[in-house]
C-alpha cells in the first residue's frame, strides 16, 4: 500500500497525504513545529488510522491542527475530529439510571 493512501484532513483540501501525516505537505508545513510534533507523536502512538478513533487525546490534537489551518484560511472550524472528541467524552461518562444511587 502506498504511503499516499489518504487525503489531507485540512478543511476543503483534496490533496493526497502521506499516511504518517495528517495533512498534505502544504498544510503540514503551515502548522507550528510544536503542533507538528504533537500530531506526529499521536500518529506514532496510534499507527493504524482506526486505532486512534477511540482515543480522545489523539482526536483532540488532530482537531487542534485542523482548526489551526482552518483559522489561517478563514474556513469553518467545525471538523470530524472535534465531533469525535465529544462522542468519546460522552461515552466515558458514567451512565446514571434514574432512581439508582449515583
Amino acid at each position: 500500500m502506498s504511503d499516499l493512501a489518504h487525503y489531507c484532513k485540512a478543511t476543503g483540501c483534496v490533496w493526497a497525504a502521506d499516511r504518517r501525516r495528517l495533512m498534505c505537505m502544504t498544510h503540514w508545513l503551515r502548522l507550528p513545529s510544536a503542533l507538528q510534533g504533537r500530531v506526529a507523536e499521536a500518529i506514532r502512538a496510534e499507527p493504524r488510522a482506526s486505532a486512534g478513533i477511540n482515543n480522545a487525546d489523539h482526536m483532540r490534537v488532530c482537531a487542534e491542527a485542523v482548526e489551526h489551518i482552518a483559522s489561517l484560511e478563514g474556513r469553518p472550524l467545525e471538523n470530524s475530529f472535534r465531533r469525535l472528541v465529544g462522542i468519546i467524552e460522552r461515552a466515558e461518562q458514567p451512565c446514571i439510571v434514574e432512581g439508582e444511587p449515583a
